[in-house]
């Protein structure tokens, strides 16, 4: 997420603007109006296709393209194979758009003026969050207000002056008011090894040792057991209201089991009901749960591959930020489905924004 150093010739207006709406777009898809939901969708979508539109014109296009995107051309391909019925065919069409706008977005010669962009559609987040929290409740789902927190947190921190890292504390309170465990929980794994990654060989070495032997330990003494003890959830549930997991390993685990050998291969095919499979109207929530038992380790890998990409072009670019932002947001995709369906919006950010 290093844009100071780039300086193109699009100094349009009007390219911020539309910029703009999808950023700002991020947040309002999150609030409870079906009006602003809708209004939102298509300001992402016209923006992607003006993406396409302006890509196709001389002079705009850098002309490359990241391993990341291939393998996410890939993933998109295979959604569109494992397609079984109208609703999977639409997750199809949604993969491809996520592909050519986070391709088009990444290869366009304006990235002064993505940063612009980013830094309007954060002050709309922190205002819409105010409102929610001050005044009246406006999103549907305070999760919402975690993952998109992550987003302009992250985004305000790696700007590194006074009213940034006002505006990023800001974001963190708003993160932990939500109450969104998945989110604090990957911003605190991604911190740590953000912080074992920027010091001298000897200490990054010896604290990513020191987390190995933490996790060895706690497996040996079994308190990874614990936490999945009836025991541990009846304490968080009397403490905090709320089940650390939420229900969702007995979710994993009856999509899991309605699986064969060919089904994890290659999945139960793009569009499935999980009503059908949960008893209820639930999310698979994890999108690696998702993307494993819709498109089968096949699609989970193209993923995970596409992701591993992303991570090593951070390591190797030192940009620390985004890979700090980037890790969160793949942590917390255990517990959500976002950075393939569900949430076009953050899905594309991540993808495009994220990927240079």
């Amino acid at each position: 997420m290093n844009y100071s150093n780039n300086h193109y010739n699009s100094s349009s207006i009007l390219i911020i603007t539309l910029l703009s709406c999808f950023t700002i777009s991020i947040s309002l898809v999150g609030l409870d109006s079906e009006t602003l939901n809708t209004i939102a969708k298509i300001s992402t979508y016209s923006v992607v296709v003006f993406l396409l539109v302006l890509n196709s014109y001389p002079g705009y296009s850098q002309n490359k393209i990241k391993i990341q995107f291939i393998f996410l051309f890939l993933l998109a391909l295979w959604v569109g194979l494992r397609t079984m019925n109208e609703y999977g065919f639409g997750l199809f069409i949604q993969a491809m758009l996520l592909f050519l706008g986070a391709l088009a977005l990444s290869n366009l010669n304006f990235f002064s003026k993505i940063s612009k962009a980013i830094f309007i559609g954060g002050v709309t987040y922190i205002f819409l969050a105010s409102i929610h929290f001050l005044i009246s409740p406006i999103f549907l789902n305070t999760n919402y207000i975690g993952a998109c927190g992550l987003l302009f947190c992250v985004y305000f921190l790696s700007k590194k002056t006074k009213i940034c890292y006002f505006l990023s504390l800001i974001c963190l309170f708003f993160i932990i008011f939500s109450g969104t465990r998945s989110v604090l929980l990957g911003l605190f794994i991604a911190a740590f090894i953000y912080y074992a990654l920027t010091q001298k060989n000897i200490v990054k070495y010896c604290l990513l040792l020191l987390l190995s032997i933490l996790m060895l330990f706690f497996w040996q003494q079994g308190y990874f057991n614990y936490l999945n003890s009836d025991s541990f959830a009846e304490l968080v549930l009397t403490k905090t209201g709320k089940r650390l997991e939420s229900g969702r390993f007995d979710i994993w685990m009856s999509i899991l089991s309605n699986m064969n050998l060919t089904d994890y291969i290659i999945g139960l095919g793009g569009g499935l009901d999980y009503e059908q499979i949960i008893g209820s109207k639930l999310s698979a929530h994890s999108g690696y749960i998702y993307i494993l038992s819709s498109y089968g380790i096949i699609g989970l890998s193209l993923f995970i591959l596409a992701s591993i990409s992303t991570i090593v072009h951070f390591l190797q670019k030192k940009y620390y930020y985004s890979f700090l932002l980037v890790v969160a947001l793949l942590f917390r995709e255990f517990f959500e489905v976002t950075l393939l369906h569900n949430s076009f919006p953050i899905a594309l950010f991540f993808w495009a924004f994220l990927s240079n």
